[in-house]
C-alpha cells in the first residue's frame, strides 16, 4: 500500500521529523505535463514491479528502499477522460522533487532513504548498506586482464540534400547536425496507415542508408526507406522492450531482403498528444543510449491523439537528445 506520507529516513535510519506528503513531492512534476493542472485533475500512480536502471544522483544522496519498484505509470484523469498516461522512472517523478524538498528542510544532511510503502523492510540496515557502498567508491579495484577495443565503423558515403527529390524539405535544417530523409511510403505508414494501438506502446526499427553530409565531417543525413514493426517486443502499457528475438528478426530481414541497408534507429508510440515540452521520456533516452550507440542512430516518436498523429525524430547532440528535422522524398 502506498502511503499518503512518504516514508523518509535519515542516515541513522530514523524517520525525519517533518512529514513529507506524496502530493507535495509529485506536484511540481505533474505541473510539467501537457495540459495538466495538479489542483484540477485526478492523479493516479501505478507502481510497476520493474527494477530501477537509474542512479539517483544529486544532493542529498537518496536510496529507494523499494528498488524493485523503479517505475510508475502516471495517469491523469479529467472527469472520466484520461488526458495523460505514460510510464516514468521513480527518479523523475519522486526522487528529484524529493531531493529539493529535503535540501531545503535539512541542508546539512547528506544521505536519506525513502519508501513508497507503509512498512519498508529493514530500513536501518538498508541505509547502513548504502553508506558502506558509498564509502567504497573510489577505492582501487583489481584490474582485469581482459581488454575490449571497439571496432571502428567504416567511413560513410557522402551525400547532400540536393541529391534527393523532396516532396517536402526539412525545416530549420541549418541548425541541426543530422537531417532525416523519409521515403514517402515510410512517412505514410508512420503518419497514417500503420495500425497502432491506443492501449499500449508499440514500436519498431528504422532501416535505410546513413551518409556523411557533403562538406562536413560531423553532420549526417539518414535516408529511411523501411520501418518494420518489432517482433516480440514485450510491449505493454508500461514501456516497449526490444528483445533478442526482435533484433534477430530485423537482422534476418536485412541479411535476406535488404543486404545494403543499415539499422538507422528505432521508433515507438506515446499514448498522449504531443507538446514541445514533452518529447522522449527518461526511459526512452535510457533505452536509446544503451541500445542504439552509433552517433547517427536516431529515435522516432509517434504521439497518438485519438485519430491524429504527430511524428518527430531525435538524435544525439552535445550529450542530449535533440529534435532533428525531416523531409519527405519520393520512393525510389
Amino acid at each position: 500500500m502506498i502511503s499518503n506520507n512518504l516514508q523518509v529516513f535519515d542516515a541513522s535510519g530514523f524517520p525525519v521529523i517533518e512529514p513529507i506528503r506524496l502530493s507535495d513531492v509529485i506536484r511540481s512534476f505533474i505541473e510539467t505535463l501537457p495540459e495538466c493542472s495538479f489542483n484540477q485533475e485526478k492523479i493516479v500512480l501505478e507502481l510497476l514491479p520493474e527494477p530501477s536502471q537509474f542512479q539517483i544522483n544529486g544532493n542529498p544522496r537518496l536510496l529507494n528502499l523499494c528498488a524493485d519498484y523503479g517505475y510508475v505509470r502516471v495517469i491523469v484523469l479529467r472527469g472520466e477522460n484520461i488526458i495523460y498516461q505514460h510510464p516514468h522512472s521513480i527518479e523523475e517523478v519522486i526522487a528529484m522533487p524529493l531531493q529539493k524538498i529535503l535540501n531545503q528542510l535539512y541542508p546539512k544532511e547528506e544521505t536519506f532513504a525513502f519508501s513508497l510503502f507503509n512498512r519498508p523492510s529493514n530500513a536501518i540496515k538498508a541505509i547502513q548498506n548504502i553508506e558502506k557502498c558509498l564509502s567504497t567508491i573510489g577505492k582501487q579495484r583489481v584490474k582485469s586482464r581482459l581488454k575490449i577495443h571497439p571496432i571502428e565503423e567504416p567511413p560513410l558515403a557522402e551525400a547532400s540534400l540536393e541529391d534527393f527529390k523532396f516532396i517536402s524539405k526539412p525545416e530549420n535544417e541549418a541548425y541541426s547536425n543530422l537531417k532525416i530523409i523519409l521515403h514517402e511510403s515510410v512517412y505514410l505508414q508512420l503518419y497514417e496507415s500503420m495500425p497502432l494501438s491506443h492501449q499500449y506502446e508499440e514500436g519498431g526499427f528504422l532501416l535505410g542508408f546513413p551518409y556523411t553530409e557533403r562538406g562536413s565531417q560531423h553532420n549526417y543525413l539518414l535516408e529511411i526507406t523501411h520501418c518494420p514493426k518489432a517482433e516480440q517486443t514485450g510491449a505493454s502499457f508500461f514501456h516497449i522492450t526490444f528483445t533478442g528475438e526482435s533484433f534477430a528478426a530485423v537482422k534476418r530481414l536485412i541479411r535476406q531482403e535488404l543486404p545494403s541497408h543499415r539499422l538507422l534507429g528505432w521508433y515507438h508510440t506515446h499514448l498522449f498528444p504531443a507538446t514541445e515540452e514533452m518529447g522522449l521520456s527518461s526511459i526512452d533516452v535510457n533505452l536509446h543510449s544503451t541500445t542504439f550507440r552509433i552517433p547517427w542512430q536516431v529515435a522516432g516518436l509517434v504521439n497518438l491523439d485519438r485519430s491524429n498523429r504527430t511524428l518527430r525524430f531525435y538524435s544525439r547532440k552535445d550529450g542530449y537528445m535533440s529534435n532533428c528535422p525531416f523531409g519527405v522524398v519520393e520512393d525510389k
